[in-house]
């Protein structure tokens, strides 16, 4: 309840603060309290030792997702001078919703983008032209191909179906689900807000079994 409130921008009291900070580190969601406690107008109101934590938090957050949108708009940019129009999964897509809440503080391991199973060699060879190399290579069809290159912020996750066996969702059906958008000078399929909480919960929940 603590950690709800100080989210929705009521402080918890002074004794709380460690169990909340503790719950925000465990469900990843410390960048995100880091975020609404700065921006809620109490922040000179929050104890001196847990603002040097999450100012330290933070602050290399913003920087380093400024490098993953940089990153996210050249990958994509790449991919449709192949006449790819990827599609925004997790992150990716949190970050290129219009609307969407900034989510500068949210902490992101990757990128993740889809194609149709057809366009994933065509994908990654138009990938490689600008140095990105395989860190796994698939072991079946289905399996996701993990890209890396030594100057980026994250590796990127190109699948061509949702991980798991349920429920299997490929590309061409996430796509019927999806609107296309322009930002960032690029063309992307952005999938609905219904689709984008069904992959949060298929891969946070039955994947690797949060919660």
């Amino acid at each position: 309840d603590a950690f709800l409130r100080c989210i929705s921008g009521t402080l918890p009291s002074e004794e709380d603060w460690e169990s909340v900070i503790a719950l925000a580190n465990q469900s990843m969601t410390i960048g995100t309290l880091a975020e609404r406690v700065r921006q809620n107008g109490n922040w000179h109101q929050v104890p001196e030792t847990v603002r040097d934590f999450l100012s330290a938090i933070y602050e290399p957050a913003v920087e380093r997702n400024k490098q993953l949108d940089a990153q996210l708009a050249e990958t994509i940019a790449c991919l449709n001078q192949g006449s790819i129009h990827p599609i925004l999964l997790k992150g990716a897509a949190l970050r290129l919703t219009p609307g969407a809440a900034s989510g500068e503080g949210r902490l992101l391991t990757d990128l993740d983008l889809m194609v149709p199973t057809s366009a994933s060699p065509h994908a990654v060879e138009c990938l490689q032209k600008i140095g990105y190399r395989s860190y796994t290579h698939p072991l079946a069809e289905g399996d996701t191909e993990v890209l890396v290159r030594d100057r980026d912020a994250g590796m990127l996750d190109l699948h061509v179906q949702l991980k798991g066996s349920r429920p299997s969702i490929n590309a061409n059906e996430l796509a019927r689900d999806c609107v296309p958008i322009q930002i960032m000078g690029v063309h992307a399929m952005l999938p609905s807000a219904t689709s984008q909480a069904l992959i949060l919960i298929v891969h946070d929940q039955l994947q690797d079994r949060d919660y």
